[in-house]
C-alpha cells in the first residue's frame, strides 16, 4: 500500500511539474502559473465534487442539477486536446463570461456560490495565448483526482513549495506570504496540546 502511494505521489509531483513546464514554454513565470493552476485545478475539483454529488443523488432517487453542465463542465470541453485552439477560445469567451456574469440567466446564479466564482474569476486571468501550450497544462491536471486524499495531500505540498518560490522573487506580489515551517509550528499549536488546553 505505501510502495502505491509513493508512486502516486511521484506520478502527482511529476504532473504539476509538466504542467509548470508547459506554462514556461508560454512565458509565464513562477507567481502568474500559481495562478493559472489555481483556477484550473479549482474547475477539476468543483467538477468532481458535482459528479459525485449526482451519483449520491441518483442513489437517493433525488434529482440533482449540475452548475455547470453541458458545454461548461469540465471533461466537455478540458479533454478536447486534440482541438487547443478551440479549447482555448471557449475558455477564454463563453466559459469564462458563464463564471463570472452576475445576470443569473447567463451566470451561475445569484446565490452565495455563483458569487464565489464571480470573484474568483473576476480576479485571475487565463496566461495561455497559445491553444496548444493551453491544452497540455489541461491535460496534465485532468490527470489529477481531488478526491483521492494522497493527491490532495501532495497537491497542498506542491502549492505550498510553489507559494515559497513566488515569495522569494517578488513577495506579496498577489497577497502570499510564505512562513517557514518551523515558524508555523511555532505559533499554531499541535492538536495534542489543543486537546490539553481543553481539558484544563
Amino acid at each position: 500500500m505505501t510502495q502505491k502511494t509513493d508512486h502516486r505521489r511521484q506520478e502527482v509531483r511529476q504532473l504539476v511539474k509538466n504542467a509548470c513546464d508547459e506554462l514556461n514554454q508560454e512565458g509565464v513565470d513562477a507567481r502568474n502559473y500559481v495562478e493559472q493552476l489555481a483556477w484550473l485545478f479549482f474547475l477539476k475539483a468543483f467538477d468532481e465534487a458535482e459528479e459525485r454529488r449526482e451519483q449520491e443523488a441518483a442513489f437517493d432517487d433525488r434529482s440533482f442539477e449540475r452548475r455547470l453542465k453541458g458545454e461548461f463542465a469540465w471533461p466537455s470541453w478540458a479533454r478536447k486536446t486534440d482541438r487547443p485552439d478551440e479549447m482555448l477560445a471557449f475558455v477564454n469567451g463563453p466559459l469564462w463570461a458563464k463564471l463570472t456574469n452576475t445576470d443569473p440567466k447567463k451566470g451561475l446564479g445569484s446565490d452565495a456560490l455563483a458569487q464565489r466564482f464571480q470573484r474568483i474569476f473576476q480576479n485571475v486571468r487565463n496566461y495561455c495565448r497559445r491553444g496548444v501550450i493551453f491544452a497540455r497544462a489541461v491535460q496534465q491536471v485532468d490527470k489529477l483526482h481531488f478526491a483521492d486524499d494522497t493527491d490532495v495531500h501532495v497537491l497542498s505540498e506542491i502549492y505550498e513549495d510553489l507559494l515559497k518560490r513566488v515569495a522569494a522573487d517578488s513577495a506579496g506580489y498577489a497577497g502570499e506570504f510564505y512562513t517557514q515551517r518551523h515558524i508555523v509550528r511555532a505559533m499554531v499549536p499541535s492538536g495534542a496540546a489543543q486537546a490539553r488546553r481543553a481539558r484544563l
